[in-house]
């Protein structure tokens, strides 16, 4: 399979791509390259979300450690945020964290600009707290530093209700068992900065606690704060690869075609009577010529 059909198979798919992704991994440096260059040109506007890519390739990226993709994602993660949603969809949650994490080159930079610009998206912001909380894990970033920046934070994050990004930051300080910042936590929880819909200030104290006294049961032990794996493992469980979400996917097309239909003989039923003066029996012939009385066919 060449580059462009590979590429070609990454965007267009119905059930995961299975067959593109192995050839992918083949051929890792060349689309390596290929998807960054993509990202550039969604970005520019020269290739439209829905048929790119990079949502199959992204995961790609993140299981091969790719850290050259890491400075591009970042701008990616940046973009508007219809154009993000038209990407990635749930990606943007789901895993937008352990794919940056798992390509970050080791300068947590780029990530703190993500996640203080304001323009960027919020999910996307609140999430890349928890990307650092990763790298902290792992011993890329220290927790002072990590704990400095948390508190820089505090000062420079909009002082607003429900902003998801606060959120994100409240959790990732709790999961790093920054007890240091808990007054902190507290304040914009009872502020609402943190809201109440998400979590009150007991769930991060307890997610603090357990960090400081149980870590390896703790929250940055789970599955959802591990590097990214395999992507045919990683994505095969998600509903929109499913023959679940596939037989709902046919039987809306069955539905659409039934109402165009019905839409398409209520217009030449209209045709009909207006060609007979609109005075058309119920005994009567049924103008469509089906030989049938009209209040036995299209009445």
């Amino acid at each position: 399979m060449d580059l462009q059909n590979i590429l070609d198979g990454l965007a267009h798919f119905k059930g995961l791509p299975r067959n593109a992704i192995e050839a992918a991994r083949l051929r890792k440096a060349e689309v390596t390259a290929a998807l960054i260059g993509e990202i550039d040109r969604v970005l520019g506007g020269e290739a439209e979300p829905e048929a790119s890519p990079l949502f199959i390739g992204i995961n790609l990226l993140a299981e091969w450690r790719a850290t050259e993709a890491y400075r591009p994602l970042i701008r990616l993660l940046r973009g508007p945020d219809d154009m993000l949603e038209a990407l990635l969809g749930d990606s943007l949650t789901e895993s937008s964290h352990r794919i940056i994490a798992s390509v970050c080159d080791g300068d947590p930079q780029p990530i703190y600009d993500l996640i203080l610009d304001p323009a960027a998206d919020e999910y996307v912001r609140s999430r890349q707290c928890d990307a650092l909380a990763m790298l902290v894990r792992d011993g890329r970033v220290s927790r002072d530093e990590a704990g400095a920046f948390f508190r820089r934070c505090y000062a420079e994050f909009d002082r607003e209700e429900s902003n998801f990004v606060w959120e994100g930051w409240a959790g990732a300080i709790s999961a790093l068992g920054l007890s240091d910042l808990m007054d902190a936590v507290r304040e914009a929880c009872d502020r609402k900065w943190v809201d109440p819909f998400w979590a009150g200030f007991n769930h991060y104290e307890k997610l603090c606690r357990e960090a400081l006294t149980t870590p390896d049961t703790a929250e940055l032990s789970k599955e959802t704060f591990t590097l990214f794996g395999d992507t045919v493992e990683e994505l095969a469980g998600w509903y929109c690869f499913s023959e679940a979400f596939f037989e709902e996917e046919r039987q809306r097309e069955q539905r659409a075609a039934e109402q165009e239909r019905l839409e398409r003989q209520r217009q030449e039923m209209a045709q009909l009577r207006a060609r007979s003066g609109g005075k058309v029996g119920r005994n009567d012939p049924c103008p469509c010529g089906s030989g049938k009385k009209y209040k036995k066919c299209c009445l």
